[in-house]
């Protein structure tokens, strides 16, 4: 009696509907026309591109048990990857390892069996590699057909949920016999929802966060495109969305649309912003954090508040955990309270010092500089773009017209678009980069420009005064000297900067030297200039000046207005528990030395 061939189909059908029925019927001939028991066929609904689907692992896992050998309509079915070698391992699998034939109807004359020679390698990478450029060619065409009906309809509507604040309308252009011309749908602003996205971008530039933005929506009665309540990942996924501000980014492309709900300013300064707010946003009303994001280590790590006896400190994260961050920072920490008090006194002095508006000043005129080359940069960068763009359009009408036969001929116009493609991306990215410069500049200057003196004032909440160190403010930091003394380095947003000597203990002084003194960060000493030699009599003007660098310890003992003049008015806070401690050592002290 003669063996009876068990057989397994495999069929492989893209998303874009492929021949399903047309790859069945062509298996099951096959199989009929020689006398093949079919067992079953496997199907699979992907891209040609993928591999290792659940299709092809039942595929793998087949042995010579289930069957005798697959039928595959064409080597392409199996893969259409890019990789040869994918398909040359598949085969090898089933053929070698599994003692599996392979069939393709397409060639039903050649078996696969046992061992794939030299001869059978060659005539598969060769098969095998066709199918990968002809998806290239599918994918590439696919492509530039898109990108030309953008072109046309930039607001063309590909998608199923509409964002909040538009709406989606039928295209007049759209018609059946020219139906691939121009998109069916197009997406338009919807005049009824666009009060809620201006809502959403003035809270933000006003300096609102994410969280509080979200709860404003949701107890308005408002609700996401989705139908869902308003969450802080919501809010800003809409401040991010450039479609807003008239671009819809597509396949890597930015497409000019004809509207804009917010204006380039607005959506500018509403993602600056958007940074801003959240880095200075404290979590939790318990030991609120005035200077969060502003208040530095040496180190160039942020302080945080931690309890110490009956009071906080500000100390360098990594004391708080100096694994995650590599190492233990040495630089001391100092009382919140004090601290925090010192810096705005320091800022309402500063408001009246003639330096300070003279920095304003100079400041204004070199962030308006920047902002204008940068502009100039911006606007050379959109011309190029604008040209490469006209040119890969004309190339684009040429490969859809072009022979299919042209192999040679359209690898290389391809290879011309890519390129081009990868200069406009390049070019686009530079200009994020120089937006994003200019909106941090614009938002620096407004910060300059919007500072006043009269937003001082006496019972000032703490989250008011966290908002006014925001305003003022580019940072602040403690350098100690030893464990009781240090420097404050205060630097404004103006790049004005202030130096303020502490001594906590014993005689504790708080003194804000004048602002002709400078600090070095590295050494932790102070630059004074001073007059070296006085003229010898009234009618010389020979002055003669230098200037000198002290440690804290020579400047104490040099200038005794750190007790007087320069002494701020500090209103130093009761600390019962540390005072109980330090009398307790100044005891262990004393009886030591009795000792001795």
């Amino acid at each position: 009696m003669e063996k009876v061939i068990k057989a397994y189909g495999y069929i492989r059908i893209s998303t874009d509907n492929q021949d399903f029925e047309r790859q069945k019927v062509l298996i099951k001939s096959h199989c009929k026309k020689h006398n093949y028991e079919l067992i079953d066929i496997i199907g699979q609904q992907v891209s040609g591109k993928k591999e290792d689907t659940e299709s092809i692992q039942s595929l793998r896992s087949l042995t010579k048990n289930d069957c005798d050998i697959i039928v595959v309509t064409e080597i392409s079915r199996l893969s259409r990857t890019d990789k040869v070698t994918y398909t040359i391992n598949l085969l090898s699998d089933l053929i070698e390892e599994k003692q599996i034939n392979v069939v393709f109807t397409d060639n039903p004359e050649k078996i696969y069996d046992t061992r794939l020679n030299e001869y059978e390698l060659i005539q598969i990478i060769f098969e095998a590699s066709g199918a990968a450029k002809e998806r290239n060619k599918i994918t590439y065409r696919m492509k530039t057909g898109m990108d030309a009906k953008f072109t046309l309809d930039p607001n063309a509507f590909r998608g199923s949920i509409v964002p909040i604040g538009f709406k989606v309308i039928n295209n007049d252009k759209y018609n059946e016999e020219d139906g691939k011309q121009y998109s069916k749908k197009l997406l338009v602003p919807d005049e009824t929802k666009i009060p809620i996205v201006e809502l959403i971008f003035n809270s933000i530039i006003k300096g609102t966060t994410l969280h509080d933005v979200a709860k404003l929506l949701n107890e308005s009665g408002y609700i996401t495109s989705k139908g869902k309540r308003f969450r802080s990942s919501s809010v800003g996924d809409i401040v991010k969305n450039q479609l807003y501000n008239g671009k819809m980014k597509r396949n890597n492309h930015i497409y000019d649309l004809p509207f804009k709900i917010i204006d380039d300013k607005l959506f500018q300064l509403a993602n600056t912003k958007l940074t801003e707010n959240q880095l200075f946003k404290d979590k939790g009303n318990k030991n609120f954090n005035q200077l969060k994001g502003i208040f530095v280590c040496p180190c160039g790590k942020n302080m945080m508040l931690k309890r110490s006896l009956d009071y906080y400190v500000y100390t360098c994260v990594t004391k708080a955990n100096k694994y995650r961050h590599n190492g233990k920072c040495n630089n001391k920490g100092i009382d919140a309270d004090i601290l925090t008090e010192l810096v705005w006194n320091v800022m309402s002095l500063s408001l009246e010092e003639r330096r300070y508006r003279e920095n304003n000043d100079k400041r204004i005129k070199e962030i308006k500089y920047t902002i204008d080359l940068n502009l100039s940069k911006i606007s050379s960068l959109e011309n190029e773009i604008s040209e490469l763009k006209k040119q890969n359009e004309i190339l684009t009408n040429r490969i859809a017209n072009l022979n299919p036969e042209s192999e040679s001929l359209l690898s290389g116009l391809i290879k011309v678009y890519d390129e081009r493609e990868g200069s406009i991306k390049e070019k686009e990215e530079y200009i994020s980069n120089l937006q994003n410069q200019n909106r941090k500049s614009e938002s620096e200057m407004n910060k300059i420009l919007n500072s006043s003196k009269e937003q001082f004032f006496n019972n000032i909440k703490p989250s008011e005064r966290a908002k006014l160190f925001k305003t003022y403010l580019k940072s602040v930091s403690y350098y100690d000297v030893t464990q009781y003394k240090g420097f404050i380095h205060i630097i404004f947003q103006n790049e004005y900067t202030r130096i303020v000597a502490v001594k906590k203990y014993p005689r504790p002084f708080y003194s804000l030297l004048p602002d002709h003194f400078k600090f070095n960060i590295d050494t932790r000493s102070i630059t004074y200039p001073h007059l070296n030699n006085k003229p010898k009599s009234d009618r010389s003007l020979l002055y003669s000046f230098g200037s000198s660098t002290v440690s804290f310890e020579k400047m104490e003992k040099s200038f005794y207005d750190l007790y007087t003049e320069w002494k701020l008015d500090i209103k130093l806070p009761e600390r019962s528990k540390i005072k109980k401690v330090r009398a307790e050592n100044n005891l262990k002290a004393k009886m030591k030395y009795k000792k001795l």
